[in-house]
């Protein structure tokens, strides 16, 4: 009788936890989210929507007064200036061809005018090279005489985990050859712009 009770107690409890099949609940979770068609510089770091950095050239006149030797002057610029300054970035952007424009503008004294046989003004070109995913690189390059900025889309998108953006200069004219240049401090910018294609 003990066995007949204990079977009857283990029929009730299986009927009691076997749900009926009309029972059966389901349901869908739909996940969304979206990535804005944006570029962010990511090194040096933090993330942020711009990067400066500032070369020192130092004396770029000759013992003569004359704009120094191009050859020096883009060495120096190209590592960096006086000061080691940085000139490679880290870019990410969300779309595949980015827009890139580049504006060099010259590298003054004052306003950049001088009586003849002197110079205020020193022209140059300046190129902004991409690294891009298929291997290859892009560059965009600006005179600073032009007057206008250049500008493209980059035909494949930028290189990631990595620096992709490379500023140089070469081409460091003033005016005549036998100009001296005018004493005081100069300056110019390089503008720089990337957005994300549209």
């Amino acid at each position: 009788m003990r066995k007949i009770g204990l079977g009857a107690l283990a029929i009730a409890i299986a009927t009691i936890a076997a749900p009926a099949s009309g029972q059966i609940v389901s349901g869908t979770i739909n996940v969304s989210g979206t990535v804005a068609p944006k570029c962010q510089v990511v090194s040096p770091g933090p993330a942020s929507q711009s990067f400066l950095s500032t070369v020192d050239l130092g004396d770029i006149s000759r013992a003569n007064g004359t704009l120094e030797d191009d050859g020096v002057l883009t060495a120096r610029f190209n590592a960096g200036g006086t000061q080691v300054a940085n000139l490679q970035f880290q870019i990410v952007c969300t779309t595949a061809a980015p827009f890139v424009t580049v504006d060099a503008d010259p590298i003054l004294n004052g306003g950049g005018t001088a009586p003849t046989g002197y110079s205020a003004r020193v022209d140059y070109t300046s190129q902004v090279t991409l690294n891009l995913v298929n291997g290859g690189s892009q560059a965009v390059s600006n005179l600073s005489s032009a007057g206008a900025a250049s500008s493209q889309s980059l035909n494949a998108r930028l290189v990631t985990g990595q620096n992709n953006l490379t500023v140089t200069a070469t081409g460091f004219t003033a005016g005549n050859a036998s100009d001296v240049l005018v004493a005081g401090a100069y300056s110019g910018v390089i503008n720089i712009t990337i957005a994300p294609s549209t």
